[in-house]
C-alpha cells in the first residue's frame, strides 16, 4: 500500500487458532508401576491417560482384590493421585484407575502394591544367664517374623558362630504367618564333637551371644551376656620375667575365673606368703579386666642377686585353686618364635604370622623372616631368580650357606603378622623366622612353604617363522615364571571363525635378569606356502682401484600368489598349561633375530660407569695441566720479558717488569727462529719467545745417540743468574759468536752428531716452530726436550748446528 504524497508502507500480521477434538480418554497408565512400602510408611500413587481426552477427564481408583471390575463396584477415591498415608500389612493388593470424561471411558490400569514388613521379634534372649562348666545340654533360642522371610544368623562376641567348629548346633525353622509374613524360629544349642561327651559346656563359653534377623527390609537383633562360673585358669603367656640388677621388677599374674579370685605370692619353697613390706621392697596389686579376666602383680623394688628364683602365684575361687610358677632371671637372649604360618599369599606378596617366644626381658625385640625361592616338583629354579635382584632398606642380608638359592632376611621389626614385599610372581618361598634383642638372637623357627599367584604371563617380545627352513624363532622378556610357548598354526582362512592348531609345545628356560632367545624347528606348519630364493652378491671398490667382496644376501621369493602360513605363539605356565599370556603373531619371512648377548645388563652398567669415570678423569687432569702450565708462561714471559725489552743485562734484574709480555707457540710463520739464517739476518729477528711448558729438571738423562751423552737442564728458565747467561749468549750469537750454554741448545739449538736420529727412548712431537718436542721415556712429565725438525736440522749442520756441536760437548 503507498498513500499519496507519502512512503509506501508493508505489514505483516498473524494469528493462532487453536482447534480442539472432542475424544475420550485413552489408556490409563499408574506410576510408580511396581510400588513396594514398608510397614508405617506412606506411598502415594499417580494415574494419568495417554491421550488425555477431551473435555478433560477425570480419575477414579478402585481396589479388587479378587478379580475384575463390575458395574457396582465401589470408587475408592477420585482425582489423578491415591495417597495412603501409613500402610500396613492389609494395604497390600491390587490398585486400580481409569480416565472419565462426557464422551466415555479409557481403557483401565492395575498395579500390585506390595507391602513389606521388617523381622519382629517374638521371643527374645535373656539378657543375664549363668552357667556352670559341666553342664550338659545348654540351649537358647529366638523367633522373629518379617517379610520377605528373614535370615537369622548367630554372633558371639562380634565373630559369627559357625556349625564347621563342632562347639554349636543350630537349627531353624520357618512357619507361614499369612499375608505372605514368615516366622522363623532358631534354637542354638552347646554341642559338638570338640566338646566333653559332646554336650558341656566350657569356660570359653562365657561372653556376649546374639541372634540378628536381617531382611530386605531392615534388621533386629537380641543379646545375651553368658557367665560361666568356673575355677580359676591361668592366661598369661609366659612363666617368666627377666630384669637386671638394681631395677624395679614386675612379676604378672593374669588368670581368668567367675566367681572373683583371691591371690597369694609365695617365694621359692617359702610356704609363708609375701606381703607388702614397710620398706617397699615388695608391692602387691590386683585389677580386674573384662571378661572375667584379674591380673595380680608383685613389684619388687631396687633388684637385688638374691631376689631371683621362682614365685608362686597361688589363685583361689569356690570352685577350685591354682598355683602359677613364674621364675624372675636377668635379661638375656630371646626364646625362639613358635607354630609359624601363612595367613594371606599374593601375587608380589606373603603375610606372615608366628607365636612369639619370651623375649628375653627386651620390649624392643625384633624379629627377622629368613626365606628363599625354592623350585616345586614340576619346575625349574632359575639361578638368577633365587633373591639376588632388587633388595630394599627393610630387607639385612643373604647370607651364604646355600649358594644356589640364598636365604634373604628381611625385617619385620615388632609387626606380627609381617607382610612380606616384594616376591616375584608364582615362585615358591621357603620362610622361617627368628627373635633379636640386644642380647642375641634366637633359634629359627619351624620352616613353612609357599608360592605366590601369578599377576599376569607376558607376551613373546618377538616371533619369526622363515617358511623355507622351518625355523621358529622367539623373544622372551626377562621373567622368573617357568614357562612353555604353545605354538599354533591357521587351518582354515575362509571361516567365519578362524580355526587354529597347537603344532608344538616348546620348553622355555628364561632368564630373571635379561631377555632370552628360543629357536626351535617346526615342520608341521599347515598349508606353508611355497618358497624359493634369489642370491644376489653386491661388490664395492676399494681405495686404488682394489675391490672388497660384497656379501651375498638371500631373499625369500613367493613362487605362488596364495596366501603363506599363519603362525602363533602363547607363553605358558609349565604347571599349568591352562594359564596363558596373549597372543604374538610371528613375521614369516628370513629370522635375522640375534642370540641372546654374551653381555649381561650387569656388565654393561660396570663398563658404562667406568667410562663415565674415565671421562671426568682425563677433563680433571687437563683442566690441572692447562692451569698448570699457563701459571708458568706467565711468570716466564714476566722474568724472560724484562730483559728483553731493556736490551742490556741489568734489564733481568727485574724480572717481574710491567714490560713482559705474554707469548703464544701459535706465531706467524715470518717470526719462527731458523737455525739456518745468517748471523746478519738473525740481528733483524726478533728474539725466539719463551718455551710453553711447566717448569722442571732433566737430571743426568741419557738421551745421546751412543756416541755420547748429554744432560739437559730447565733450571735456567727460573734462575736469574742463568736467565742473564742465557741472554748474553743470545747477543753473542747476534754478532757471529754463536755459543750457547747447554739450556738454550736443549731449548732452541740443535745437537751436533744426532744426525737427525730419534734415539734414546725418545717420542718427537712437531710444535709448529720448526722443532719436535719430546719427552724422554722414565723423565718426570714437568721435563721436555725441543729438537729441530728434519728439515730445520739439516740446515742446521750446514750452519750453525755442527759448528756448536763440540763446544757443547766440551763444555758437558
Amino acid at each position: 500500500m503507498q498513500p499519496f504524497s507519502s512512503k509506501r508502507v508493508e505489514g505483516v500480521g498473524n494469528s493462532t487458532v487453536a482447534l480442539l477434538v472432542r475424544h475420550r480418554p485413552g489408556q490409563a497408565y499408574i506410576t510408580p508401576n511396581k510400588p513396594v512400602v514398608h510397614v508405617g510408611n506412606g506411598v502415594t500413587l499417580t494415574c494419568s491417560a495417554n491421550p488425555p481426552g477431551w473435555p478433560v477427564p477425570q480419575y477414579r481408583w478402585f481396589r479388587d482384590m479378587d478379580g475384575d471390575i463390575g458395574n457396582t463396584q465401589k470408587i475408592l477415591a477420585q482425582g489423578p493421585q491415591y495417597s495412603i498415608p501409613k500402610a500396613h500389612l492389609g494395604s497390600e493388593g491390587k490398585y486400580h484407575c481409569h480416565a472419565v470424561n462426557e464422551l466415555g471411558i479409557g481403557k483401565i490400569a492395575t498395579i500390585i502394591l506390595e507391602v513389606h514388613q521388617p523381622p519382629q521379634f517374638l521371643a527374645k534372649l535373656q539378657q543375664h544367664m549363668t552357667r556352670r562348666v559341666g553342664d550338659v545340654d545348654y540351649a537358647v533360642t529366638c523367633s522373629a517374623k518379617g517379610k520377605p522371610t528373614p535370615q537369622i544368623r548367630w554372633i558371639k562376641d562380634g565373630t559369627e558362630i559357625l556349625p564347621t567348629r563342632k562347639m554349636f548346633d543350630i537349627r531353624t525353622t520357618p512357619t507361614d504367618a499369612g499375608g505372605g509374613v514368615v516366622a522363623v524360629q532358631s534354637i542354638l544349642r552347646f554341642r559338638g564333637k570338640a566338646r566333653p561327651n559332646g554336650n558341656q559346656l566350657l569356660p570359653n563359653d562365657r561372653g556376649l551371644y546374639t541372634c540378628l534377623y536381617e531382611n530386605d527390609v531392615n534388621s533386629a537383633n537380641s543379646s545375651m551376656h553368658l557367665r560361666i562360673e568356673h575355677e580359676p585358669i591361668v592366661i598369661h603367656q609366659y612363666n617368666k620375667v627377666a630384669y637386671d640388677l638394681r631395677e624395679s621388677a614386675e612379676v604378672v599374674c593374669r588368670v581368668q575365673a567367675y566367681p572373683k579370685p583371691e591371690f597369694q605370692w609365695q617365694y621359692g619353697n617359702n610356704p609363708s606368703p609375701l606381703t607388702m613390706s614397710s620398706d617397699g621392697h615388695y608391692e602387691i596389686s590386683t585389677r580386674m579386666e573384662n571378661n572375667d579376666v584379674y591380673t595380680s602383680i608383685l613389684r619388687i623394688a631396687h633388684l637385688q642377686h638374691s631376689d631371683y628364683g621362682e614365685y608362686i602365684c597361688r589363685a583361689v575361687n569356690p570352685l577350685d585353686s591354682i598355683r602359677a610358677p613364674i621364675r624372675l632371671q636377668p635379661k638375656g637372649s630371646p626364646e625362639k618364635p613358635t607354630n609359624l604360618k601363612i595367613l594371606e599369599v599374593g601375587h608380589n606378596y606373603a603375610v606372615l604370622n608366628w607365636t612369639p617366644g619370651f623375649n628375653g626381658g627386651f620390649m624392643s625385640t625384633k624379629y627377622l623372616v629368613s626365606y628363599r625361592r625354592v623350585a616345586t616338583p614340576r619346575e625349574q629354579t632359575l639361578s638368577d631368580c633365587s633373591g639376588n635382584g632388587y633388595i630394599p632398606s627393610y630387607q639385612i642380608s643373604s647370607s651364604s650357606s646355600n649358594s644356589n638359592h640364598e636365604w634373604i632376611e628381611f625385617n619385620c621389626f615388632k609387626e606380627n603378622p609381617c607382610k612380606l614385599a616384594p616376591l616375584d610372581q608364582h615362585q615358591s618361598y621357603m620362610f622361617k623366622v627368628y627373635a633379636l634383642n640386644s642380647k642375641g638372637t634366637s633359634g629359627y623357627s619351624n620352616e613353612i612353604l609357599a608360592t605366590t599367584k601369578v599377576s599376569k604371563i607376558p607376551p613373546p617380545l618377538h616371533v619369526s617363522y622363515d617358511p623355507n627352513s622351518h625355523v621358529l624363532g622367539i623373544n622372551v622378556a626377562a621373567t622368573c615364571l617357568s614357562l612353555i610357548a604353545v605354538v599354533e598354526s591357521l587351518v582354515t582362512r575362509d571361516a567365519t571363525v578362524p580355526m587354529w592348531e597347537i603344532v608344538e609345545t616348546l620348553t622355555l628356560l628364561p632368564s630373571g635378569s635379561e631377555t632370552t632367545f628360543k629357536e626351535a624347528i617346526i615342520n608341521h606348519v599347515s598349508r606353508p606356502a611355497h618358497y624359493t630364493t634369489a642370491t644376489t652378491s653386491g661388490r664395492s671398490l676399494g681405495v686404488g682401484g682394489g675391490s672388497h667382496l660384497g656379501e651375498d644376501r638371500t631373499m625369500a621369493l613367493a613362487e605362488t600368489a596364495g596366501p603363506g602360513p599363519v603362525v602363533r605363539v602363547k607363553l605358558c605356565l609349565r604347571s599349568n598349561h591352562e594359564h596363558c599370556g596373549a597372543y604374538a603373531n610371528a613375521e614369516i619371512g628370513k629370522s635375522y633375530m640375534p642370540h641372546k648377548s654374551s653381555m649381561t645388563t650387569s656388565a654393561l652398567v660396570a663398563i658404562i660407569i667406568a667410562s663415565l669415570s674415565f671421562v671426568v678423569f682425563l677433563g680433571l687432569l687437563y683442566a690441572f695441566c692447562h692451569c698448570r702450565r699457563k701459571h708458568a708462561a706467565k711468570k716466564e714471559s714476566s722474568s724472560v720479558g724484562g730483559g728483553v725489552g731493556g736490551g742490556n743485562a741489568n734489564a733481568t734484574a727485574n724480572p717481574g717488569s710491567t714490560g713482559a709480555k705474554e707469548y703464544d707457540l701459535d706465531l706467524d710463520a715470518s717470526r719462527r727462529p731458523s737455525l739456518s739464517q745468517d748471523p746478519q739476518q738473525s740481528q733483524q729477528q726478533p728474539p725466539p719467545p719463551p718455551p710453553y711448558y711447566p717448569t722442571g729438571t732433566l737430571d743426568s738423562k741419557d738421551i745421546g745417540n751412543g756416541n755420547g751423552g748429554m744432560e739437559l737442564t730447565l733450571t735456567a728458565l727460573h734462575d736469574p743468574d742463568e736467565q742473564l747467561n742465557m741472554q748474553q749468549q743470545q747477543h753473542h750469537s747476534n754478532h757471529g759468536q754463536y755459543q750457547q750454554p747447554k739450556a738454550i741448545l736443549g731449548i732452541y739449538g740443535g745437537v751436533a752428531g744426532s744426525g737427525g736420529n730419534n734415539s734414546g727412548g725418545q717420542h718427537p712431537h712437531s710444535n709448529g716452530y720448526g722443532y719436535h718436542v719430546t719427552s724422554a721415556i722414565g723423565v718426570d712429565s714437568d721435563s721436555y726436550q725441543v729438537l729441530p725438525s728434519v728439515a730445520n736440522s739439516a740446515a742446521g749442520s750446514h750452519g750453525h748446528g755442527s759448528g756448536h756441536g763440540h763446544g757443547l760437548g766440551a763444555g758437558e
